[in-house]
Formats: structure tokens, sequence, C-alpha cells
């Protein structure tokens, strides 16, 4: 019995501490997207994710331009670039450019919507089935699930074996 209380009070510090450091973002996800597009000397941001790792809240930035994929990694805190590679892109890597009318920032607040107590632990930003979408992980009362909007109207979809609904 001990035990699971030990276990229980760690999964609720874990589970805090994650609101606790994403409330404490002071960047958007648009300006990560502008910090990487200036690094990689322009382009087209082709995926993005937000997440926790080792603690530090960070965007993973994908840019394409002139056929180099940029990989851009940036403190979400600050706004510093924290890492940076580059390499060939392959043509399947190459989607169109995006017509976003949805937010980084309004993807997670529709993630949300009527899930009460609910934290973001992960955003991804991508071209998928032929359109642009946010896959939002959120967790409510220990469980994971996954959210799917899409990326041009705010559209929770729900997600198919080989498209979206």
């Amino acid at each position: 019995m001990k035990k699971h209380f030990v276990f229980f009070v760690c999964c609720l510090a874990a589970i805090f501490s994650a609101a606790v450091i994403f409330a404490q973002e002071q960047i958007t996800g648009t300006q990560a997207m502008q910090i990487a597009r200036t690094r990689a000397g322009g382009g087209t941001v082709v995926e993005m994710e937000w997440e926790l790792k080792r603690g530090r809240a960070q965007y993973d930035v994908e840019v394409i331009r002139s056929g180099t994929k940029h990989e851009i990694k940036i403190d979400s805190a600050t706004g510093e670039i924290i890492g940076y590679k580059e390499k060939r892109a392959n043509a399947r890597e190459l989607p169109p450019t995006p017509q976003n009318q949805v937010t980084f920032e309004r993807a997670r607040e529709i993630s949300l919507a009527g899930r009460g107590n609910a934290i973001v632990e992960k955003i991804e930003w991508e071209y998928k089935y032929g359109q642009y979408v946010y896959e939002v992980s959120v967790r409510q009362d220990g469980k994971k699930s996954k959210v799917y909007i899409d990326a041009a109207t705010g559209k929770t979809l729900q997600p198919l074996r080989r498209g979206w609904m």
C-alpha cells in the first residue's frame, strides 16, 4: 500500500512539474517557427513539436530550404537555439506550402477543450495524409490520448488507418 502511495505521489509531482514548465513557456509556437526559419536562412517549416525533454520544455522545428532539411531545437522559455543540424532532404519530405489558419497555441486550446484537468505533453505539426495536422498528446487522470486537429480549419479529426475522416 505504501509503495502505491509513493508511486501515486511521484506521478502527481511529474504531472504538476510538466504543467508548471508549460505555464512558464515564454515564446509561442509561431515565434519558434520564425526563429527556426531565421536560423535556416528562410524556407518552409514542415514539422514542429513541443515537448518536455530532461525537464526542459523545447520546440523541435524542421525547416526545408533549397533541398536541405534544417533540424532546430529551441528552448521554449528563452527562445535560445539549443541544437542544430542539417542534412539533404529527400523528395517525400517536400510537402506543399502550408495554408495554416490555426496557430500552434489555438491547437493547444482546442485539444484541451472539455477535458478539465488535462495537460498537454507534446504537440506535433506535420504533413500527413495530404494535409497539415496538429497531433497533440494529452494526459488526463493518468491516461494518455492523442487529439488530431486540421491545421487549416481547427476541426478535430478522427484517425483512420489510411487517412483522416
